[in-house]
Parts: structure tokens; C-alpha cells; sequence
């Protein structure tokens, strides 16, 4: 553990505590206040995970704003001449800066905040510098391994919360992201890498019918190992920050991959029902085992969709086929280099026809 004698850092090589924050403003809902603070996901094994709804974006972030601060001081002047108290009230200047503008951005919106613990073995060989209230460490820890490292359960939990909404158009945006170390007696360690160190919509009150929901679909999504890449390219394709063609081609990616990982499983379905609907010796039971065999590496990837939405869909089936066709005919032209605007990209239709494919898929497992 990190140990302090004076002003010195004595690095014992075994490892630290870590918390790691990320925030995601959800365009499309609106937090309850009378509701507090509301956990959609839980995770108390060795490593605790949290995911919650809440309007204390303030309380959550304070470690990461002042994280940020000390980052924007040391882009505008040198920390190191300051002294310790003129340091501290830069720094909560700087940090009520960065809360005024988040405010700003965030509204009313609702706020997941999403905050993973675990440890790392630390690197203290680069310059440090100490306070009474924390301690600023230049690149002592590898933050991109790490929020990778917890990628899929916050991909789940953005997933599952837009699942869980029916307005078909919310969006999220990452409005913080960091983590910091702590020490044995409690101070924060904020680690600074100077590389790294910058839609209109109507929104609806997050009712309590979204959150069981979101409770519910982040367990099974947490849970299904082959749904992490979808999950990742969801959340990419749903946040606003990202240009118009990125999210369209994460969503047609994270479609694509969806229907190549589900086909086999409603394949099987579907020509089990057929076969179960005919007597055991006919031709037609042994037609359809051929025609099984030799379409097994045969079918496109619109041949896949119309499976899984014959299994799974419902009244709107062959529209949902066509919808499928007219995303894939935009992604065919794209690629082939044709002339494309982005706005005539079919964003919302492909995120929309996945979230409804992922949500059946889903409820189909709870049931079996």
C-alpha cells in the first residue's frame, strides 16, 4: 500500500484500492426527486459494482472534478509553484467552474452514475506532489485497462435502462469518467496522464416500471457473455456525442453481430415447430432435414433476421424484415463508397429495430 512519511511516498509493491466513476446524462428520461437515489444493479463480490439513478451528480463526481481541476491548473500554470491553501481554493474554483457547466448541460435529465472498486499496483516513479487533502501522481496507473475491465457491466446497465424506456429515441452521453487511488488513511490519489487531459428531445419522468425493468434486463444481460460486444456497440451507437456515420455504423455492427450470435438457437426452433407438425416417417419431415443441411452455411444475413423475427416477432414481422433490408441496403451503399448523406443514414430505425429484437430475445430466456 501507498504509505506517507512527511512529504515522501514509500510504494509498497501490493497493490491499492481504486475507485473508478463513470456519469452518463440519459437524453429522453427525467429523474423523480421525490425517488432519491435508486440502484438498478448491484454487485458485491470481491470487486463492488454499483449502477444508480440519481441527481447527486455533485456528490458522486466531487474526487473526478477535482481530478479534472488539478488537470486544467496544470494546463494554465504551474501547480507546483502555488502553495498548499492557495492550491486547495484554485482547485475549488476550478471545480465549481466544471459543476456550473455539467449542470448546465445535464438539465433535468436523468443521471446514471456507475462506480466500480477493485486494486492495482500503482506506479509512483514520476513526480508526485502532496497536500493535506489529496495527492497528485502523474501517470501511476493504467485508467484505459481499467475502465475496460468494468466496460461490460456499465454497457449492460446503459443497455438494460434503454431497453426498459419505451421513448424509442433516448440517447446517452458520458458527461465523466476517471478513477482515482486511495490511500490507507482515505486521501485520494489523483493520477494525471497530460496526454488524456475535453439532439433535442422530449424526456419522461423515469417511472418505477423502468426501473424493475432495468433491474431485471441488467441481470440478464450481465449475465449472457455473448451479448457484451452488442451491448458495447449499442451504447456507442445511442451516445450523442458520437457523429451521426459512427453511431450508424456501430449500429448496424452491433446488429449484424446480434443476429449472426442468435441465429442458430430460433434456426433450430423454427424447423423443430415444422417438425414437430408432421408425422414422423413423411417426405416432407426428410425434405425439410436436407434443406436444413444444405442451407446451413447458405443464408444471408437478411435469411438470418427473418428467422429470428419469425420466432420472435410479432403482427409486425414482415415490416420489421423490410426495415432490416432498407438498413442493410444503406450500409451496402456506404461501404461500396456511394454517394451517402448523413442524415439519410437510417440511425433511428437501426437502433430502434435492435433494441426491440434484444429486448424479445431476452424476455424469451426468462421464460424458458
Amino acid at each position: 500500500m501507498l504509505r506517507c512519511t512527511g512529504n515522501l511516498l514509500e510504494w509498497i509493491s501490493s497493490g491499492m484500492k481504486y475507485k473508478h466513476i463513470a456519469a452518463y446524462k440519459i437524453n429522453g428520461l427525467t429523474h423523480v426527486p421525490d425517488k432519491g437515489d435508486v440502484e438498478i444493479y448491484v454487485d458485491d463480490n470481491a470487486l463492488p459494482v454499483r449502477a444508480i439513478l440519481t441527481e447527486r451528480v455533485d456528490d458522486y463526481c466531487y474526487e473526478l472534478d477535482c481530478a479534472q481541476a488539478l488537470g486544467n491548473l496544470l494546463l494554465k500554470t504551474m501547480v507546483g509553484q502555488r502553495g498548499s491553501d492557495d492550491l486547495t481554493v484554485a482547485v475549488e474554483a476550478e471545480v465549481s467552474r466544471i459543476r456550473e457547466q455539467r449542470n448546465r448541460d445535464i438539465g433535468r435529465s436523468e443521471v446514471l452514475i456507475f462506480i466500480a472498486e477493485g486494486e492495482v499496483e500503482p506506479d509512483f516513479s514520476g513526480p508526485t506532489r502532496e497536500t493535506d487533502n489529496f495527492t497528485l501522481a502523474f501517470g501511476a496507473i493504467n485508467k484505459k485497462d481499467i475502465a475496460a475491465s468494468h466496460s461490460a457491466q456499465l454497457n449492460a446497465a446503459l443497455v438494460a435502462l434503454l431497453l426498459s424506456t419505451e421513448h424509442e429515441t433516448a440517447e446517452v452521453k458520458r458527461m465523466k469518467r476517471d478513477t482515482y487511488l486511495i490511500s490507507e488513511s482515505g486521501k485520494p490519489i489523483y493520477s494525471i496522464d497530460l496526454r488524456a487531459s475535453a439532439s433535442v428531445s422530449v424526456s419522461k419522468r423515469t417511472s418505477d416500471r423502468v426501473i424493475e425493468q432495468a433491474r431485471h434486463q441488467v441481470a440478464t444481460l450481465t449475465g449472457d457473455r455473448s451479448l457484451i460486444r452488442v451491448n458495447e456497440l449499442l451504447v456507442q451507437a445511442i451516445s450523442s456525442h458520437n457523429g451521426k456515420l459512427r453511431r450508424f455504423i456501430c449500429g448496424w455492427s452491433a446488429l449484424e453481430i446480434f443476429v449472426s450470435k442468435v441465429f442458430r438457437k430460433y434456426e433450430k426452433a423454427l424447423f423443430n415447430t415444422i417438425l414437430a407438425e408432421t408425422t414422423p416417417v413423411s417426405d416432407i419431415r426428410r425434405t425439410l432435414k436436407r434443406i436444413r443441411a444444405v442451407m446451413s452455411d447458405k443464408y444471408s444475413i437478411t435469411d438470418k433476421f427473418s428467422v429470428i423475427a419469425a420466432c420472435l416477432g410479432d403482427d409486425s414481422v414482415d415490416t420489421d424484415v423490410e426495415t432490416f433490408a432498407l438498413i442493410k441496403d444503406s450500409r451496402d451503399r456506404l461501404f461500396h463508397r456511394e454517394p451517402l448523406d448523413d442524415d439519410s443514414l437510417p440511425l433511428a430505425e437501426t437502433i430502434q429495430l435492435l433494441k426491440k429484437y434484444i429486448r424479445l430475445h431476452i424476455s424469451t430466456k426468462a421464460v424458458q
